[in-house]
């Protein structure tokens, strides 16, 4: 193949631009720097600027197109063709910006490069698929906060859970470490072990996370059991007292509950206190702070339950004893109290007796004793309701 003539080169230098080659060249700075936009103001105009329609009409009075229309969104710009050379120094102007603009992104792109590897050299303990997060994190990050201390921040979880694998009852959660213990102790005379996990937590010291990011994690490993050791004594010491606690309240509701269910034969009240303090323990043995805030709820519950059960039944069997013949009907959660009346007419000498069956909430005094004070009482009050109504 032949080659290409040189003058063919200078032809093609001095051809005149395009639209596609004044909007590469102009735009978008014409727009966007101040120094340009005050400079061609009223100068490069819109066909509805111009007061035409169309483009041929613009070329026609001797109108350059400088700008495409993109879209509906940005219009066509037109400039007079004895503009043309502010124009052409306009488009060197820009182009130097632009070649500026490139060196100074170069610069910091060297820059970037050089912060970059230089802190990744600066940290000897990375595997080769920690380095890659590292550069992929730093390679995110502005110039000015590529350092050491960035790749720490990015690789603590991984670098905490690599240190503490293999030590007893620690776990790595994020940046904390969990630790676990086994608890021991009694209530209502069975002998109870759980592992809580976690039963504390313990956040990295500025000390610790010193020792962490060291090559060497023997004298970190040394440090950080040292100090679970000292968190664990004093949250198990902790958690003894509210578990003692929450048992001796358990023990109060359990007895509570015997006395207000009433039953008469022994092995009734001992299968019903057998009951309930199987229920104690098995959440006792749940290990967890969940268990152990919502024990006394669940208790109350079922001791709700078996009070609501055994006097509904009392009631029931009693029933026709007892005037207006009321008792109590619905659930344990909406409980109601069924009675009847019978109104009574006079006429023509003769006396009428209806009886109208009647159902109402229990009011809030009456439903409180009726888990709450012992059975008479709730009788001896809801027999002084009937009779007022």
């Amino acid at each position: 193949m032949a080659p290409i003539p040189a003058q063919f080169f200078a032809i093609v230098h001095r051809m005149p631009r395009t639209p596609r080659d004044w909007t590469a060249d102009l735009y978008p700075e014409l727009d966007q720097v101040a120094a340009f936009r005050n400079r061609f103001k009223g100068k490069v105009l819109s066909l509805r600027d111009l007061g035409l329609r169309r483009a041929m009409e613009a070329e026609a009075l001797g109108h350059v197109c400088v700008r495409e229309a993109v879209g509906r969104r940005t219009s066509a710009l037109w400039a007079h063709e004895d503009l043309l050379p502010e124009l052409e120094a306009a488009a060197a102007e820009i182009a130097e910006l632009r070649a500026e603009r490139a060196r100074r992104e170069e610069a910091r792109r060297l820059e970037r490069i050089a912060r970059i590897t230089e802190a990744l050299d600066d940290v000897t303990w990375m595997t080769a698929e920690d380095r890659a997060l590292a550069r992929s994190h730093l390679e995110s990050l502005p110039v000015e906060e590529v350092s050491r201390g960035a790749i720490e921040r990015r690789l603590l979880a991984r670098r905490l859970a690599r240190a503490i694998e293999g030590l007893p009852r620690l776990t790595a959660r994020s940046t904390r470490i969990a630790i676990a213990a086994d608890i021991r102790f009694s209530a209502f005379g069975r002998e109870i072990t759980e592992t809580w996990d976690p039963v504390t937590t313990i956040d990295l010291t500025p000390e610790l996370e010193q020792l962490l990011f060291s090559d060497d994690l023997a004298p970190f490993r040394a440090a950080v059991q040292e100090t679970a050791r000292a968190a664990a004594a004093a949250a198990v010491s902790e958690l003894r007292v509210r578990l003692f606690a929450t048992i001796a309240e358990a023990g109060r509701t359990i007895e509570e509950t015997v006395t207000l269910v009433e039953f008469t034969e022994p092995t009734d009240v001992e299968r019903v206190r057998a009951s309930l303090v199987d229920h104690a323990v098995q959440r006792l043995e749940s290990s967890g702070e969940r268990a152990l805030a919502t024990l006394q709820k669940s208790l109350r519950d079922i001791a709700a339950d078996l009070i609501w059960s055994r006097r509904r039944d009392l009631l029931r069997a009693g029933r026709a004893s007892r005037e207006g013949q009321w008792t109590v009907a619905g659930d344990r959660r909406n409980p109601v109290l069924v009675y009847t009346i019978e109104p009574q007419v006079t006429a023509l000498g003769e006396v009428f007796t209806a009886r109208m069956g009647r159902k109402v909430s229990l009011p809030r005094d009456l439903r409180e004793a009726l888990f709450r004070q012992p059975f008479d009482v709730f009788t001896a009050i809801a027999e002084t309701y009937v009779a007022e109504q």
